[in-house]
């Protein structure tokens, strides 16, 4: 009974976020249509974000129980999208061939992601699954749905981190609130749904960018699998932390700020915004990830148009990339404000002169990160494979793909690394110690994209105009 009611909960949840995303998408079906593995991926994506959303303003607003009137919000969202864009669900769930490759994606992504459940189902929630995430969803659950404001004033509850933003304490209260009770050990199957998610945007990602490289997109599930990190590491699929949540999300505005950069689709634009205003909803370390894709974007809007400089564009462009995520960052720093609550600061102030007293830190901070990439217990051989891919990548792409790719994975990384000159650990290699491998695993399913997309494209038969579409496309 607690699976058919996880998936209920789950469902109801997929059913706004499907609203949402037919709402997003061009409204005439064309050469851009969201494929079904695609739009599988961003209805949980978006479902999970718009019900933690409308819990916590349901929350903050009302003194309600919120699954009631989070449900009726989630069926209406969803109404709303299917009805508006029937002939585009139906156009989506008819796109992309049923063949073998398609068939060795689906075996792909179910054999690895059941992998991941095992192990889910076979290991304790890690530390911070347990005493920050969990911790917090069932006070949700024994308040309504929703974490009372006193929590947040709690001096005594610091430790916990209050300012996170309670994306995952939500969702999990959420399936509480189905379940009628919370249950520690079976939320744990909560966690693998994010790696079948990662897993099929990388399929998407292979089949939006890759071309003909359909061996690739059965591949890069299995690619994903055999990072150790990835399945049962601190903060990896099976493990009840954030991150890998995080990753999903990251990995999805990624191959939509990709695609938009190569082909300057509006739809591909929306969808990367409006993904990128979930991370920070996620955990505070999204803000990184957010402000990464905000600049790519802009860079590719740019890029795109070099005769003359068109304003019109570039400000739609910067304010799908921008406005969403300041939206619900604002709303979050704005309520923390408003009932005064106690912050846990671990960061020196952010000036110069922080910087300039604690230049000494350089040789730490490289140090750590060099090392921690040779770990090959926990990374495998991903980065010396990405970074192979992406002199590959830089050779055979043209336009400003080429930069673009490879700066998702390596500035997040530099921009978390810069971060620590702004410690308050003392040590501050410590600090390092205890989260630079969960900021690598944020990037880790973008860098396995990288080396999908520079597989060897066997050569077959294309027609005339498809050769002639193809090639338009990797010369943008």
């Amino acid at each position: 009974m607690g699976v058919v009611l996880f998936a209920v909960a789950l469902a109801v949840a997929a059913w706004a976020g499907l609203g949402v995303v037919l709402l997003l998408a061009d409204p005439v079906p064309g050469r851009d249509t969201i494929g079904r593995v695609e739009l599988l991926c961003l209805t949980v994506l978006y479902g999970l974000g718009v019900m933690t959303l409308l819990s916590f303003a349901v929350g903050v607003l009302t003194d309600v129980n919120t699954r009631a009137p989070v449900t009726a919000m989630c069926a209406l969202v969803g109404a709303t999208g299917v009805w508006r864009r029937r002939e585009l669900l139906r156009a989506s769930l008819r796109s992309g061939p049923l063949g073998v490759g398609a068939l060795a994606s689906a075996i792909a992504i179910g054999a690895t992601s059941a992998v991941v459940w095992w192990f889910a189902r076979h290991q304790p929630l890690g530390w911070d699954g347990t005493v920050i995430w969990e911790f917090k969803a069932q006070m949700a659950f024994d308040n309504g749905g929703r974490i009372p404001p006193e929590y947040y004033r709690d001096p005594t509850r610091l430790w916990s981190h209050p300012s996170y933003p309670p994306f995952m304490p939500l969702t999990e209260a959420w399936v509480y609130g189905w379940w009628r009770g919370p249950h520690q050990q079976h939320i744990k199957v909560l966690f693998p749904v994010f790696f079948v998610v990662a897993a099929g945007m990388l399929h998407a990602g292979c089949a939006r960018l890759g071309g003909a490289r359909r061996w690739a997109a059965a591949l890069a599930p299995v690619l994903l699998l055999s990072v150790p990190m990835v399945v049962f590491g601190e903060g990896g699929a099976s493990s009840g932390y954030v991150d890998f949540p995080l990753a999903a999300c990251f990995l999805a505005a990624v191959v939509h700020t990709l695609h938009h950069a190569r082909t300057g689709s509006a739809q591909s634009l929306r969808f990367a915004g409006t993904l990128a205003a979930l991370l920070p909803w996620m955990k505070q370390e999204g803000l990184v990830l957010f402000g990464t894709v905000v600049l790519m974007l802009l860079v590719a809007t740019i890029a795109r148009r070099p005769s003359a400089v068109q304003w019109r564009p570039i400000g739609r462009a910067a304010a799908w990339a921008v406005v969403p995520g300041v939206v619900v960052l604002g709303t979050w720093r704005l309520y923390l404000r408003h009932i005064d609550a106690e912050l846990r600061d671990e960061y020196l102030p952010f000036t110069f002169d922080t910087l300039r007293t604690n230049a000494d830190r350089t040789s730490t901070i490289a140090g750590s990160l060099w090392d921690e990439l040779q770990m090959w217990d926990r990374w495998s051989v991903l980065w010396p494979m990405m970074l192979l891919a992406t002199v590959l990548w830089v050779v055979r792409t043209r336009g400003v793909a080429r930069v673009l790719l490879p700066a998702m994975v390596v500035l997040p990384i530099a921009l978390d690394s810069f971060v620590y000159f702004f410690s308050g650990w003392d040590p501050v290699s410590r600090h390092i110690d205890a989260s630079l491998p969960r900021l690598l695993l944020q990037v880790a399913p973008v860098a396995v994209l990288v080396i999908a997309l520079t597989a060897p494209r066997f050569a077959r038969p294309v027609a005339v105009t498809e050769r002639a579409e193809l090639d338009e496309t990797l010369h943008l």
